[in-house]
């Protein structure tokens, strides 16, 4: 899967880094004598007023929302560093900290900054922390909006219209203000009154984010972008020359291992330069949200496989009573890669296990390359989501990567684990492609939708952009150059759902019904196979039966007549 959107989040990302912060504040009286500390700095200056604190800009005396000024010891914690082992963070924003370059050092707790390799401070962390909670509480409340408005005024909500509000009131606890919470909760209230006052709340989430936002970024953001060779983002990347080297042991892994298939192979002709040579992204291997076993991450054009898989396949193969301590030992990312640079062996096992998560994630960086979605999402141009036709697009070459491998050897591939998804696939596969939706829908509702889903979301944008026009002469600058850049991202998904459209009709078409014929064959044999080996009598007979209806719908005469008689041979044996 593609990792989850960042387009909001990086804008404030780049708060702490220097981007313009403008809060009005009260004057707060002369602190004591005792409070005068070293003095601030400009980013913590920034940091602090992005928290919602005072700053007395003639002392540098730094108040809380109450008004009481911190003391020296509260101060002294903001600049000390953070120590995740005694304040965890959630995978979410774990994840913001690690594809921003940033590593967790699990023997200090601390977290350590891609810039200097030193510890973050208590500040910086909060700092990214409510970047994450602000990101994701736009994502919502922009969903919540269209989601709403697309609801008959005056009238209760769909069933369907409910349960989409729920899943994205408890898709990020704590994201959404209490008060609009308990409305949005709240049984028998009509659409238009929910909306008005998720509008409200999404209007003002849009102000926040165009006040961190300067003319010269909106510039930039429309310029054209060319693509550059991955390997030119290969600095920016890598914490650490180890890290660089597991990358790169793992790259190469990866295309040896796409190589043995023809559905590999042919994603690997897509990488290929103007010398004929396959170039592929950068690769990391990071404890990333558990719920992904890899991603591909256009802002760093970068596939990030999930280090607790290796972990754990490399535990499993010691004994019981070690397996506990090398957990603990490789959690660590510098001791990890250290481990894999000394044993490869471990790397091989994993990329032989995982090819299709593989194959699935480097298809996203395929169509970050064909495609401008991903690029214009990061620049703020899109809503940021992910498309639903793009997964569709890298399971379909799982399907065929199993398929390949099924036609090759029907009974070696009794184990696969997507072996239920094939199944299902070679049935229907708008059915496949349904159920495909649904759990990304279920995991990430705020993010992920389908191509018109996202330009309803991008209409709610516009629309906004030009009820905040109205705001004065500045917002009329910023909305207007806004509406400019997000009518050219509506363009593009347009020309991609066109071509996206194209694709399956041509797939569905031309390549589908072979595929469909070879795929109950294989099927047939496989579940052959196993009734074969089966020891049990209802163990055979329910994998005959399998095989004789994917024989039957094949319309094979000669393949049920086998299934029959293999059926009544054993018959005979058991009597």
């Amino acid at each position: 899967m593609s990792p989850r959107p960042r387009a909001v989040v990086a804008l404030c990302l780049a708060l702490f880094l220097g981007w313009p912060f403008h809060c009005a504040q009260a004057a707060p009286a002369a602190p004591p004598p005792s409070a005068q500390v070293q003095p601030l700095t400009d980013d913590e200056r920034t940091g602090f007023k992005f928290l919602g604190l005072r700053i007395d800009d003639k002392t540098g005396q730094v108040f809380k929302a109450d008004g009481a000024a911190l003391t020296p010891a509260e101060l002294a914690r903001y600049r000390g560093p953070y120590d995740f082992h005694k304040e965890p963070l959630n995978d979410d924003e774990k994840d913001d900290l690690l594809y921003s370059g940033n590593r967790f050092d699990e023997d200090t707790g601390h977290i350590l900054s891609v810039a200097d390799k030193k510890p973050l401070t208590v500040l910086a962390i909060e700092v990214s922390r409510r970047n994450t909670l602000l990101g994701q509480k736009h994502a919502i409340l922009e969903r919540l909006s269209v989601v709403l408005s697309q609801q008959e005024p005056g009238k209760p909500l769909s069933p369907q219209a409910q349960a989409q509000v729920k899943a994205l009131v408890d898709a990020y606890p704590g994201a959404l203000p209490p008060s609009l919470v308990k409305t949005l909760t709240t049984p028998g209230l009509t659409a238009s009154a929910l909306n008005a006052d998720a509008l409200k709340a999404y209007e003002d989430s849009t102000r926040f984010f165009d006040g961190q936002t300067t003319l010269k970024d909106l510039v930039e953001n429309a310029l054209p972008v060319q693509a550059k060779p991955y390997s030119s983002y290969s600095d920016k990347v890598y914490f650490d020359d180890s890290e660089k080297r597991l990358g790169g042991m793992l790259r190469t892994a990866v295309q040896g291992e796409l190589a043995k298939n023809p559905a590999g192979q042919e994603l690997l002709d897509h990488f290929r330069n103007k010398k004929g040579e396959v170039e592929l992204p950068n690769f990391l291997i990071l404890n990333i949200d558990p719920k992904a076993m890899a991603s591909y991450s256009s802002s760093n054009k970068a596939v990030t496989f999930n280090q607790k898989l290796i972990v754990e396949a490399l535990a499993q193969e010691l004994p019981k009573d070690k397996q506990a301590a090398l957990r603990k030992e490789l959690a660590d990312s510098r001791k990890f890669a250290a481990y894999l640079l000394a044993h490869p062996e471990g790397l091989q096992k994993s990329v032989a296990a995982n090819g299709t998560t593989f194959l699935h994630e480097l298809t996203h960086a395929w169509q970050d390359r064909r495609d401008r979605l991903m690029v214009e999402v990061n620049r703020g141009n899109m809503p940021g989501v992910m498309f639903l036709e793009n997964e569709h697009e890298a399971f379909l070459a799982e399907m065929r990567w199993l398929h390949a491998r099924l036609i090759a050897d029907p009974a070696g591939s009794a184990n696969e684990e997507m072996l239920e998804s094939y199944r299902q696939f070679i049935v229907n596969p708008d059915l496949w492609r349904n159920d495909i939706s649904q759990r990304y829908l279920a995991n990430w509702p705020q993010f992920a939708a389908t191509l018109p889903t996202a330009q309803d979301l991008q209409k709610q944008r516009i629309s906004t952009a030009r009820r905040l026009m109205g705001e004065g002469l500045y917002q009329r600058v910023v909305q207007g150059f806004k509406v400019l850049v997000m009518e050219r991202g509506t363009q593009e998904m347009r020309t991609v759902e066109s071509a996206n459209r194209k694709r399956v009709a041509e797939f569905d078409k031309t390549r589908y019904p072979a595929m469909r014929a070879e795929g109950m064959r294989a099927l047939a044999e496989l579940y052959i196979a196993q009734a074969e080996k089966a020891k049990g009598a209802g163990d055979r007979e329910e994998a005959l039966d399998t095989a004789w209806a994917y024989a039957l719908q094949l319309k094979d005469e000669p393949l049920t007549a086998r299934i029959e008689a293999l059926r009544a041979k054993k018959k005979g044996r058991g009597r």
